[in-house]
């Protein structure tokens, strides 16, 4: 019987098993597309309107959808493969996502409260897809010793992919010019491609071990809080589950490396990426370790992270290089050049630093990089006898897109090399950039919107002011006697009233209302008095406000969305386009929703590197950017007086009464000024040409391999 039973599980276990992984996440996907807003992932990050490729990108905004999606990768592996334990493992991957809330209902009504503005971004979906693809098959290297190698291979590739396409989405879109900061998140995927790069260099499972433990972590510190960026929702059950489940990885990986030393020059450069691995590993498990035991640690980030990570990073990449160097042209010639290497590069940095932002040792080590990488090039160049010209070609990528960042970084990240002015559209003015004087000017080619409606979530009660929530109850009441109108008088939006009321002072449900005159008229008996709502006298007729709003329109819980502004921006006689963006979605979530124009004006290997935000409006110590405004302006005389006064309180960080909201949105909210940053990015372009190349070859080499 027992046989019988084995054959079964084996012949018919991973299929069903895994197609059943595959169909859960499949279905998971299908209420975004369809906007099925009875699921709490759905109504959270989507919006009626939203472009269905966005909506694709919102199911892996929830660490539900990450998990589903792992889980589906795994199923098709082990289906594919017939391998019982990776189908087992996409079914435990589902049972977690299922565990955390993937299918939790609400009974929120839609259209929902959209999207993080910075995930409406062409890159939202492909490097998530890419990251979570290398993080499965990872998974799947864990659990088929068969099939390990050729996991392990694909996941780098995979991973690759997916750190060129965030580098090159916080590029183009964040505003700041730079395509790495040491974020958390870009810490761990960065720490997960270096351990599987270990691991494709040393035999030992220890940096494979390793490498599954870092991308459980990374997504413990995804979902715990502890990177605002990437952080989309904080769930601590599940964080601390994961980091604890890394945490035994790590231990299983130092376990497994100790039992196999690196045995030859490739394995030892294996080993010396592992070790230095292991040294990002503790930087960022020791901070949620902090966590469990109550103690606030944070995991370095920004200037603290260069010092932590490139004194280790540094030093161990130049390693790498010299090791390229020495395993083709042999030790005498990688000592002689690394010496050479040292050496040029102290001399250029005294003569000439390329980047006076930057310390003296920063300089050198610039330099150093630079000419190690090519001497890394060169024994490429003549490993192409022996090992082929497709592994020659992956290593000289690899060489190049080293001293490419080694070049460009410094440039990307320091926003001392960046110029800021005010500009006019149609004016033309000069600016420095580095040592040059380059002609700036832009112009308004259009703008979009608004669009799409959002719901304001019941948690931005508490931003409603006392007025409006108490005009809000008085405006149900008086409608039971009174029939309210929005008109227009030359443009002019009003607010006028209907009843059948005799002159004098009235109480309509507890609400006081003094009747001057009842004029008769086709439309019906027009009341003009004065009615108290929340302690504010309104006309009646009147000027549209929010209160007089709350009058007129029918309770809506809702804003508009979307507000796009098209710019084209010249410099140094060239020109590109750039389009601010302001997602309401933003504010609804209280992060933020103007998202900078970034306009890229290529010069070869160069970029011009623009980002452009729109002027505001200067209110009791706050600047309201003029999208906002025109948003909310927007949202009045669409009868959706909420949307407005939730809109601007919740930029504002504090509730807003009428007669504040009623001032802002009578301002001119014209953007006729625009803030400028400007800043010359050295051979940045390389970085795309070399890392897209290293992608490219890796996954061209894997597919040989397989073959």
């Amino acid at each position: 019987m027992k046989p019988i039973l084995a054959t079964i599980s084996n012949r018919y276990f991973p299929a069903a098993a895994g197609a059943s992984a595959a169909a859960v996440w499949a279905y998971y996907l299908a209420q975004f597309a369809a906007l099925n807003f009875g699921l709490l992932d759905v109504y959270a990050n989507t919006s009626l309107g939203m472009p269905l490729y966005y909506r694709l990108a919102a199911s892996l905004a929830n660490v539900g959808g990450v998990l589903l999606y792992i889980g589906a990768v795994l199923g098709i592996l082990g289906a594919a493969s017939r391998n019982a334990r990776l189908s087992a493992a996409a079914l435990g991957y589902a049972a977690l996502a299922v565990a955390v809330g993937a299918f939790a209902r609400t009974d929120l009504a839609p259209p929902g409260i959209g999207l993080n503005p910075l995930l409406r971004s062409p890159w939202a979906l492909p490097h998530p897809l890419a990251v979570l693809t290398g993080y499965a098959l990872l998974i799947a290297a864990v659990a088929d010793p068969r099939l390990r190698d050729l996991y392990v291979k694909a996941a780098w590739t995979s991973l690759s992919l997916g750190l060129l396409l965030g580098a090159y989405w916080s590029y183009t879109t964040f505003g700041w010019g730079g395509y790495w900061e040491w974020d958390p998140v870009e810490t761990g995927i960065f720490l997960t491609w270096l351990l599987a790069l270990a691991r494709i260099h040393w035999r030992s499972d220890g940096p494979l071990y390793a490498a599954a433990g870092a991308e459980l972590l990374t997504m413990a510190i995804t979902y715990g809080g502890v990177s605002p960026l990437h952080s989309f929702v904080g769930i601590s059950d599940v964080s601390l589950g994961l980091a604890a489940a890394s945490a035994a990885f790590l231990a299983l990986s130092v376990q497994s490396a100790l039992r196999r030393a690196p045995d030859g020059l490739v394995q030892a450069g294996g080993a010396l990426m592992y070790g230095a691995g292991l040294y990002v590993y503790a930087t960022l498990l020791a901070p949620m370790a902090a966590r469990l035991f109550g103690l606030q640690a944070s995991v370095p980030s920004g200037n603290s992270a260069i010092g932590i990570y490139h004194a280790v990073l540094v030093p161990a990449t130049a390693a790498v290089l010299v090791g390229i160097t020495w395993r083709w042209l042999g030790r005498q010639a990688a000592l002689l050049w690394t010496a050479v290497s040292i050496a040029a590069g102290a001399a250029l940095s005294l003569a000439h630093p390329w980047s006076p932002a930057s310390s003296a040792a920063s300089n050198i080590a610039i330099y150093a990089l630079v000419f190690l990488s090519a001497g890394a090039l060169v024994a490429s160049a003549a490993a192409a006898r022996e090992r082929g010209p497709l592994l020659a070609a992956v290593h000289a990528s690899f060489a190049v897109l080293v001293a490419a960042i080694a070049l460009s970084a410094p440039y990307a990240y320091h926003m001392s090399y960046s110029e800021f002015f005010e500009a006019k559209p149609g004016q033309m003015y000069l600016v420095k950039i580095g040592n040059e004087i380059a002609p700036f000017s832009l112009s308004v080619a259009g703008a979009s919107g608004p669009r799409e409606l959002v719901s304001i979530p019941p948690y931005l009660a508490r931003y409603i002011s006392g007025d409006i929530a108490t005009a809000a109850g008085a405006a149900t009441a008086l409608r039971s006697r009174l029939r309210f109108e929005l008109v227009y008088l030359n443009g002019t939006p009003y607010v006028v009233a209907f009843g059948d009321l005799a002159d004098g002072p009235h109480y309509v449900g507890g609400v006081p209302l003094y009747v001057y005159n009842v004029t008769r008229t086709p439309y019906g008996d027009l009341v003009v008095g004065l009615v108290d709502l929340g302690g504010a006298a309104v006309e009646l007729p009147g000027p549209l406000g929010v209160l007089s709003g709350l009058l007129a329109c029918r309770p809506n819980a809702t804003t508009y969305n979307s507000y796009d502004i098209y710019l084209r921006v010249y410099v140094g006689g060239r020109e590109a386009t750039a389009v601010v963006k302001y997602d309401a979605s933003g504010e609804l979530k209280l992060i933020r929703g103007l998202v900078p124009g970034v306009a890229l004006v290529g010069d070869w290997l160069d970029d011009y590197y623009v980002a452009v935000s729109p002027g505001g409006l200067a209110y009791d110590n706050a600047v309201f950017p003029y999208p906002l405004l025109q948003l909310a302006k927007y949202d009045l005389r669409s009868c959706l007086p909420l949307g407005a006064a939730a809109l601007l309180s919740a930029y504002f960080g504090a509730p807003l009464n009428s007669t504040q909201i009623d001032s802002l949105l009578a301002a001119n909210a014209v953007a006729d000024s625009y803030v400028v940053m400007v800043k010359k990015v050295p051979l940045v372009n390389l970085v795309w040409a070399s890392g897209s190349a290293l992608v490219a070859l890796s996954a061209l080499s894997l597919w040989r391999r397989r073959a």
